[in-house]
């Protein structure tokens, strides 16, 4: 209904609103170049909460490279999430918006440092590729109290969602982490397989396997 949207809408523009308080500022600084629908743009986007180094190549309005790289991003100032901290990170995308579909296209990167819990996180990469309605990803951490590898394929057909998933856990120490008090100096290897489909994942049936 419009007043559900309305009230939605405001919604938005609140988060957005405290958002940009948080922030404290917002400025940009560098070369913006348009010829016909090709977009090039080059700087450093600056705020309260940290600066990004932006580049931007668009052929089209539709297809777009782009690389987004900070050494300190204070993620706490940006999402009002007080277990957040510093983020610093290099990210590389090929994108092309198609019509009626999701974007296909390719995201990577790493992540040099994490702050969660009061704990830094360190050696994080990750890629993803959309491509004919099917998403693929991989994430890998390798940081001394955890060294994690994920793969995982997800269909994004409305009509038939399928998800698969590997994840490796190797030296995984939650009290290190500042995830829990328990397990003092107590280290853990597990893996998990997910194997799901369905209409849509709130109804989808599978296996998950543990060990």
């Amino acid at each position: 209904s419009k007043t559900t949207d309305f009230l939605f809408s405001a919604l938005e523009q609140d988060k957005l609103a405290d958002m940009m308080h948080r922030l404290q500022y917002i400025g940009f600084s560098g070369t913006l170049s348009k010829c016909g629908e090709m977009l090039e743009t080059d700087g450093c986007l600056t705020t309260g909460a940290g600066n990004l180094d932006v580049s931007l190549d668009s052929r089209s309005m539709r297809v777009f490279d782009g690389h987004v790289e900070t050494e300190r991003m204070d993620l706490s100032l940006l999402t009002g999430d007080k277990n957040l901290g510093l983020i610093s990170f290099d990210v590389n995308a090929d994108c092309a918006l198609v019509e009626n579909s999701v974007p296909e296209g390719s995201l990577y990167g790493s992540v040099t440092g994490l702050d969660y819990l009061g704990y830094r996180y360190k050696h994080i990469l990750f890629d993803a590729k959309s491509e004919n309605k099917i998403l693929e990803g991989h994430v890998s951490v390798d940081d001394k109290n955890l060294r994690l590898n994920f793969s995982g394929e997800c269909s994004l057909d409305s009509s038939d969602i399928k998800y698969k998933a590997l994840v490796s856990v190797r030296d995984f120490s939650p009290n290190a982490l500042n995830l829990t008090n328990g397990f003092v100096d107590e280290n853990f290897d597990f893996n998990v397989a997910v194997d799901l489909g369905g209409e849509n994942l709130d109804f989808a049936t599978g296996t998950i396997l543990v060990d």
